[in-house]
Formats: C-alpha cells, sequence, structure tokens
C-alpha cells in the first residue's frame, strides 16, 4: 500500500516572477505597488505586513493597503494582496 502525505501550506511570497533570463517582471509586483500571494487560511496579516513593509522599505516608502482579489494566483496560494507603496 502506498501512502501520500501532502505538506500544503506554502508561504506567502511576494509576486515578482520572471521569464528565465529575463530582467522584466511578469508577475504583478513593480517598484510602487506589492502583490503578495498567500492563502487566507494559512497566513496571518502579520506576515503579509512584514512582507509588504520589507518590499517597500527597498525604496524608503511605506505600504498603504490598496485591494485585494481571490483566485488569482497560485492553486494553494489563491489570494493577491495588493499594496501600493507610499512616502511616510
Amino acid at each position: 500500500m502506498v501512502t501520500f502525505t501532502c505538506s500544503c501550506t506554502l508561504p506567502p511570497f511576494v509576486d515578482t516572477r520572471r521569464e528565465a533570463g529575463s530582467t522584466v517582471n511578469v508577475g504583478e509586483s513593480t517598484k510602487d505597488v506589492v502583490a503578495i500571494c498567500y492563502n487566507q487560511l494559512t497566513t496571518t496579516p502579520t506576515e503579509i505586513l512584514k512582507l509588504a513593509h520589507n518590499e517597500c522599505a527597498k525604496t524608503g516608502r511605506i505600504p498603504k493597503f490598496h485591494k485585494q482579489t481571490s483566485w488569482s494566483c497560485r492553486f494553494l496560494l489563491p489570494t493577491h494582496v495588493y499594496y501600493n507603496c507610499v512616502n511616510p
């Protein structure tokens, strides 16, 4: 008998995907907007905000919530949350 187990919790990530060998993003994030993919059942708001703060801090700014969409990222991380990076 073969038993399969699934560790189906993935950490949230900043959506800065790129094509192989390219420096152009195909993901949703830009230097002005941070898009984070996550699962609402397994990710805390603190984790998401920490990622947003880290990305906006790269340009000396802070995150401000913009919007959230469902079923717009990966299957196990189906939610996108968007933050605008604004001056403090």
